[in-house]
Protein backbone atom coordinates (compact mmCIF):
# COMPACT_ATOMS: atom_id res chain seq x y z
CA UNK A 1 0.00 0.00 0.00
CA UNK A 2 0.84 3.47 -0.87
CA UNK A 3 0.72 5.87 1.61
CA UNK A 4 1.85 8.91 -0.05
CA UNK A 5 -0.54 11.71 -0.90
CA UNK A 6 -0.02 13.75 -4.52
CA UNK A 7 0.35 17.04 -4.95
CA UNK A 8 -3.78 17.97 -6.02
CA UNK A 9 -5.09 15.72 -3.13
CA UNK A 10 -2.96 17.50 -0.71
CA UNK A 11 -4.28 21.37 -1.57
CA UNK A 12 -7.39 20.20 -2.12
CA UNK A 13 -7.37 19.30 1.54
CA UNK A 14 -5.78 21.95 2.72
CA UNK A 15 -7.62 23.94 0.88
CA UNK A 16 -10.74 23.19 2.84
CA UNK A 17 -9.83 22.69 6.16
CA UNK A 18 -8.16 26.18 5.59
CA UNK A 19 -11.82 27.55 4.59
CA UNK A 20 -13.62 25.85 7.28
CA UNK A 21 -10.80 27.12 10.08
CA UNK A 22 -10.69 30.60 9.04
CA UNK A 23 -14.53 31.03 8.90
CA UNK A 24 -14.71 29.10 12.44
CA UNK A 25 -12.39 31.85 13.48
CA UNK A 26 -14.16 34.67 12.01
CA UNK A 27 -17.90 33.67 13.20
CA UNK A 28 -16.98 32.59 16.59
CA UNK A 29 -16.09 35.81 18.20
CA UNK A 30 -19.65 37.58 16.46
CA UNK A 31 -21.09 34.20 18.24
CA UNK A 32 -19.50 34.38 21.28
CA UNK A 33 -21.23 38.42 21.74
CA UNK A 34 -24.35 37.83 20.39
CA UNK A 35 -24.99 34.14 21.04
CA UNK A 36 -28.86 34.56 19.83
CA UNK A 37 -28.26 37.39 16.97
CA UNK A 38 -28.37 37.33 13.41
CA UNK A 39 -24.83 38.01 13.57
CA UNK A 40 -24.15 34.31 14.20
CA UNK A 41 -24.29 34.19 10.59
CA UNK A 42 -21.49 34.96 8.13
CA UNK A 43 -23.02 36.32 4.84
CA UNK A 44 -20.84 34.78 2.11
CA UNK A 45 -20.60 36.22 -1.68
CA UNK A 46 -19.15 33.67 -4.05
CA UNK A 47 -17.21 35.33 -6.86
CA UNK A 48 -16.38 33.30 -9.66
CA UNK A 49 -18.09 29.74 -9.81
CA UNK A 50 -16.81 27.90 -12.75
CA UNK A 51 -14.09 25.13 -11.58
CA UNK A 52 -12.66 25.98 -8.42
CA UNK A 53 -15.17 28.52 -7.42
CA UNK A 54 -17.92 26.23 -7.63
CA UNK A 55 -15.89 24.17 -5.25
CA UNK A 56 -15.52 26.58 -2.78
CA UNK A 57 -19.22 27.44 -2.73
CA UNK A 58 -19.78 23.98 -1.56
CA UNK A 59 -17.98 23.74 1.18
CA UNK A 60 -18.51 27.01 2.15
CA UNK A 61 -22.28 26.31 2.16
CA UNK A 62 -21.70 22.94 4.64
CA UNK A 63 -19.74 25.41 6.95
CA UNK A 64 -22.05 26.10 10.19
CA UNK A 65 -22.93 29.97 10.24
CA UNK A 66 -22.15 30.63 6.76
CA UNK A 67 -24.60 31.49 4.57
CA UNK A 68 -23.99 32.57 0.21
CA UNK A 69 -26.30 34.91 -0.64
CA UNK A 70 -25.19 36.02 -4.00
CA UNK A 71 -22.71 34.07 -6.95
CA UNK A 72 -21.75 36.26 -9.01
CA UNK A 73 -20.21 35.26 -12.13
CA UNK A 74 -19.90 36.98 -15.28
CA UNK A 75 -20.67 33.40 -17.45
CA UNK A 76 -24.18 32.01 -16.87
CA UNK A 77 -23.98 29.05 -17.19
CA UNK A 78 -21.40 29.05 -14.44
CA UNK A 79 -23.41 31.76 -11.92
CA UNK A 80 -26.11 28.65 -12.31
CA UNK A 81 -24.21 25.59 -11.26
CA UNK A 82 -23.14 28.05 -8.28
CA UNK A 83 -26.25 28.74 -7.37
CA UNK A 84 -27.24 25.14 -8.09
CA UNK A 85 -24.61 23.68 -6.00
CA UNK A 86 -25.41 26.12 -2.83
CA UNK A 87 -28.98 24.79 -3.13
CA UNK A 88 -28.25 21.32 -3.00
CA UNK A 89 -26.37 21.61 -0.02
CA UNK A 90 -29.67 23.09 1.52
CA UNK A 91 -29.37 26.67 1.50
CA UNK A 92 -31.68 29.66 0.18
CA UNK A 93 -31.00 30.32 -3.46
CA UNK A 94 -28.29 32.87 -3.46
CA UNK A 95 -29.02 35.91 -5.87
CA UNK A 96 -27.04 35.72 -9.26
CA UNK A 97 -25.30 39.04 -10.03
CA UNK A 98 -22.56 39.12 -13.47
CA UNK A 99 -20.57 42.06 -11.91
CA UNK A 100 -19.30 41.76 -8.22
CA UNK A 101 -18.66 45.55 -7.75
CA UNK A 102 -22.19 46.18 -7.21
CA UNK A 103 -22.64 44.11 -4.47
CA UNK A 104 -19.15 46.18 -2.88
CA UNK A 105 -21.48 48.22 -1.00
CA UNK A 106 -24.50 45.65 0.02
CA UNK A 107 -24.47 45.96 3.78
CA UNK A 108 -25.60 42.49 3.84
CA UNK A 109 -22.51 40.99 2.42
CA UNK A 110 -19.50 40.52 5.24
CA UNK A 111 -17.47 38.26 3.04
CA UNK A 112 -16.09 37.38 -0.02
CA UNK A 113 -14.50 34.34 -1.54
CA UNK A 114 -12.69 34.72 -5.52
CA UNK A 115 -12.31 31.91 -7.54
CA UNK A 116 -11.78 34.57 -10.44
CA UNK A 117 -9.33 34.15 -13.37
CA UNK A 118 -6.05 34.92 -11.95
CA UNK A 119 -5.29 38.20 -13.45
CA UNK A 120 -8.64 39.23 -11.16
CA UNK A 121 -7.45 37.82 -7.95
CA UNK A 122 -5.86 41.37 -6.28
CA UNK A 123 -8.03 43.90 -8.20
CA UNK A 124 -11.22 41.88 -6.84
CA UNK A 125 -9.67 41.58 -3.35
CA UNK A 126 -8.48 44.91 -3.40
CA UNK A 127 -11.67 46.66 -3.80
CA UNK A 128 -13.77 44.39 -1.37
CA UNK A 129 -11.36 45.26 1.20
CA UNK A 130 -11.34 48.53 0.11
CA UNK A 131 -15.18 48.14 1.02
CA UNK A 132 -14.81 46.84 4.44
CA UNK A 133 -15.52 43.25 4.14
CA UNK A 134 -13.50 40.06 4.38
CA UNK A 135 -11.63 38.13 1.79
CA UNK A 136 -11.13 34.74 0.88
CA UNK A 137 -8.87 34.40 -2.17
Amino acid sequence: MNDKIDRRTFLKTSSAAGVTLGLAQLASPLRAAHPKSAMNTVRVAAVGTNSRGNKLAGVFAQVPGVQITHVCDPDDEAMAKGIKTVESLGQKAPQGVKDFRTLLDNPDIDAFFIATPDHWHAPAAIMAMQAGKHVYL
